[in-house]
Parts: C-alpha cells; sequence; structure tokens
C-alpha cells in the first residue's frame, strides 16, 4: 500500500512528460543534425540486417562522429518506423534506378523529415522519462513525497529538457541518464553499477567523463578511511569491491566495442573520442555559441565564424584551451577535496553539477547544449534542501536561451517563443547570460564548502551532519556518514 502514491505519481508524471513533448517531436526540429542521425540510422540498421555488423558503420560513414553506444540505439530506429508508420523510407533497394554503385547499402533522404522526427527523437525523450522517474523514487524514500515531486517535475515539465529532446532532437538526455544513474549508484555505496554506468555515459558521449572525479572519491573513500584505520577485514571489503567495479565497466566497454573490433575500426573510435576535446577547423574555436566565460572574450555583436582559435597562445605559450582545461581541472581539485573532506553525500552529490557546469563555462570548444548534464545533476540535490530548486531553474532558463542562439525557439512554445528568441538577437544577451552563469557556478561553490563544513561539523560531533542541517535537509544522518 506505501508504494501506491509513488505509482500514482509516476504514472501523472509520466503522461505529462508525454502529452507535452509529443506536440513538438512532430516538428522538424534542428534538420542538420537530424539528417545525420537518418544516415547513420538506415547505414546502422542495414549492415546490422545483413549480417556484416554495425562495426563496419565508421567505414561506410566517415561523417559519423558519435561514440558506439548511440550507435546501436540508431540501427533499430529504421524498424521501429516500419513497425509504426508500416511504410519503409528509410533506405533504397541495391539496384534502384540512378543509385551510385559504389555503396552496398543505399538509402534516400526523406522529403519530409517531419514524418521520421518523432522516431529519431524517441531515445531521447524515454531517456527523459527515465530521468523523471528515477529523481521521483530515489528522491520520495530520502526526503518525502513534496521533494521528490517537486525534483522530478523540474525535469518533466523543464521547457529546456522538452526543448533540447522533443524539438531540437538532441541525445543529451541519454548521457545525462546514465551520468545521473552512475552519481546515484555511488552515492549509495553500489560502486559496481556506478562504474558500469560511467562507462555505459563515456560510450554514449565522452563529456560524460566529467562525473569520473566524483564517482572516484565516492568510491575510494572508505577503501582510504579503511586504511587510516586499519580496519583490515573492511580493507579487504572496499578492495574487492573496487575490483569487481573495475572489471564490470571493463566488460560493458568490451562488449559494446567487441563489434568494432573485430571489424578494424578501433582506430575509427579514437578518433571520434580525440576529435570531441580537439576538434580542428570551424570548431576549433574558443567557443561555439556557448555562453561561457570565453564568450565574454568576443566582442559585440559577435561574428560567429570569425571566433578566435583555441590554439592561439594567450598567455605565453599557453592556448586558451590550456587554461580552459588548467581551470576545470582546478575546480575538479577543489569540489572533489571539499567532498572528500565533508565526507558526507550532500557534499559529493553537489561536486558533481560543479564539474560539470565548469566543464561547460571554462572549457574551449564548447558548444550550446554541453552544460545540459549539469542541470540533470542538480535535481536529487533537491533532497537536501528546497533552496537548491532555485539555481535549477536559473541554470534551465540560460540553457535554454543558449540553444535558442542555435535553433529558435518554434511558434507557441510555452509562451516563451518571443522573449526567449528575442535574447539571443540582442547585442549584450549572450555576455549577460554567461555572467548569470558563472554566478551559479561560484554559488554552488559556496554552497559546497557550507555543506562540506557542517558535515565535517557532524562527523566530528559524532552526531551525523549536526540537527539543524538534518531538520533542513530532511534526510536522516546516516545518508551523509
Amino acid at each position: 500500500m506505501r508504494a501506491l502514491p509513488l505509482i500514482a505519481v509516476g504514472l501523472i508524471l509520466t503522461l505529462s512528460c508525454v502529452n507535452v513533448r509529443l506536440p513538438w517531436a512532430e516538428k522538424a526540429g534542428f534538420a542538420g543534425d537530424l539528417l545525420f542521425f537518418q544516415r547513420w540510422a538506415a547505414t546502422a540498421s542495414d549492415l546490422r540486417e545483413s549480417g556484416e555488423g554495425i562495426g563496419k558503420l565508421y567505414k561506410r560513414r566517415r561523417d559519423c562522429n558519435y561514440p558506439p553506444f548511440y550507435l546501436y540505439v540508431l540501427s533499430y530506429l529504421p524498424g521501429i518506423d516500419t513497425w509504426w508508420r508500416g511504410e519503409e523510407g528509410w533506405r533504397l533497394p541495391r539496384n534502384t534506378p540512378g543509385a551510385k554503385p559504389d555503396a552496398p547499402h543505399k538509402f534516400r533522404k526523406r522529403n519530409h523529415l517531419a514524418s521520421i522526427a518523432p522516431v529519431l527523437k524517441l531515445p531521447a525523450m524515454i531517456a527523459d522519462i527515465l530521468i523523471t522517474l528515477l529523481v521521483l523514487t530515489w528522491t520520495w524514500g530520502r526526503a518525502g513525497p513534496a521533494r521528490a515531486v517537486l525534483a522530478a517535475s523540474l525535469w518533466a515539465l523543464n521547457p529546456v529538457s522538452i526543448y533540447n529532446s522533443s524539438f531540437f532532437g538532441q541525445i543529451d538526455a541519454i548521457h545525462s541518464l546514465w551520468m545521473l544513474a552512475a552519481l546515484l549508484a555511488a552515492v549509495d555505496r553500489r560502486p559496481v553499477f556506478a562504474w558500469a554506468l560511467v562507462a555505459l555515459a563515456i560510450l554514449t558521449k565522452f563529456q560524460s567523463i566529467v562525473i569520473v572525479p566524483v564517482i572516484a572519491v565516492l568510491t575510494l573513500r572508505p577503501l582510504i578511511e579503511a586504511i587510516r584505520q586499519g580496519e583490515h577485514v573492511e580493507l579487504r571489503r572496499q578492495g574487492r569491491r573496487l575490483l569487481v567495479a573495475i572489471v564490470a565497466a571493463a566488460a560493458v566497454v568490451w562488449i559494446i566495442l567487441a563489434p568494432f573490433a573485430r571489424a578494424g575500426a578501433l582506430k575509427d573510435v579514437k578518433r571520434v573520442y580525440i576529435n570531441s576535446v580537439s576538434e580542428r577547423g570551424t570548431h576549433a574555436r574558443v567557443t561555439v555559441i556557448a555562453y561561457n566565460l570565453w564568450w565574454l572574450t568576443l566582442d559585440v555583436p559577435v561574428n560567429t565564424r570569425a571566433m578566435p582559435s583555441d590554439q592561439t597562445p594567450l598567455v605565453g605559450p599557453f592556448t586558451a584551451r590550456d587554461l580552459g582545461f588548467a581551470l576545470l581541472g582546478l575546480l575538479a581539485i577543489v569540489a572533489c577535496g571539499a567532498a572528500y573532506w565533508g565526507g558526507g553525500r550532500c557534499s559529493a552529490m553537489l561536486a558533481a553539477p560543479i564539474i560539470a557546469l565548469g566543464f561547460f563555462l571554462f572549457s574551449t570548444q564548447m558548444k550550446s547544449r554541453y552544460g545540459f548534464a549539469s542541470l540533470a545533476l542538480m535535481l536529487p540535490l533537491i533532497s537536501c534542501s528546497y533552496r537548491f530548486a532555485l539555481p535549477t531553474v536559473v541554470m534551465s532558463a540560460t540553457f535554454l536561451i543558449n540553444s535558442a542562439r542555435v535553433a529558435a525557439l518554434p511558434v507557441g512554445f510555452f509562451g516563451l517563443s518571443t522573449i526567449v528568441n528575442n535574447t539571443t538577437r540582442t547585442a549584450w544577451g549572450g555576455h549577460r547570460v554567461a555572467v548569470v552563469n558563472l554566478a551559479v557556478l561560484t554559488y554552488l561553490l559556496l554552497e559546497l564548502f557550507y555543506c562540506a563544513w557542517r558535515e565535517r561539523r557532524g562527523i566530528r560531533a559524532r552526531n551525523g551532519c549536526g540537527r539543524e542541517w538534518k531538520a533542513e535537509s530532511g534526510i536522516a544522518s546516516r545518508d551523509y556518514t
């Protein structure tokens, strides 16, 4: 009987999540990326069905620049579309008149991209639903129904998550799901699941690597404490758990990469990962329309084609790329150090979105949506305090404005189209948004230090996190020790 309210609320939020997304899923969205997904999906489906194996996709589609896991997902989309609509249309037969003879697997462009857009956007929309349910169920048992519903609603009904998955057509919700699940598994002291999910996240998008330092802190802290206290039984136990976690992560990597290894495509996989952090040409800029620290260095109005390269030395021999990674590394050290010193779960959960947001704000070659994962990682923090809802809302607004800079919000998008689209056209709009993003990061850092101090004081007093913090967070002290 206790589960009935949770199930009822979960069903309501799921239906709400679907209803607010379906109308926008039928739009063409950002056609450029969707057409890439269509091409890759058609070729991947052909390779899988012909028995040649999906591992050859990088050889057949040289424009394919996504990591392997999502390619598996794409390979099933043409079949889902055929089952759903009862029509073929993703590819051409081999001997179609007029088809080029140099490629064994053919497909034709759809005249109406909108007709298959819902299928292309389906994986990300499913990920949105799963994030909503994951946050709901995890928070419900730790902070009660009120905070659980608030945290889950901030994703299910969030305009930026709706826009990104169901209109824009991006897949950021998928790797954000794996990152969030990995963080919660590590917080619950389940390192095997955590590291397996980290591997899955990195195999979906390389940007997910920003979660690794926090998962490492949560995993290694019990082991280090056992060493410091000389508890040999606990040390062996934690050592075994760490070994199993490493094996689990390696197994996930092996399963996903095995077809590519058989096809001799591991070099292509390596190329995809290298290019994701050090692209050349048009994307080798200090920023690729991301309202971050580097956007503040640009003149107004911003000429996106004349952005300076991130390979140009700025301070002595150091380039903007070097400085960006140095700032990100320093931020990760500070955040993880504070989380380790605090020793509680709230500080560890707070370190995750801080590093993810810092990745967006400090690194070069950032695109408008690369801060998306930090928003998902903010949601469990509402179990610690209601006040974390405010920075979540602010980040949602700034990310939505930034995304609209690339693809304008459609008419009638929850009444936000005019104000958001006009903001992206103003000369100083992006600079103001960048300042707000940096202010949010500063605020979260101050919250991290405060949280770590309260946790440390609670540990010293041998009373969890202290009565005041426990009363405010609504979570039992065992969740912080």
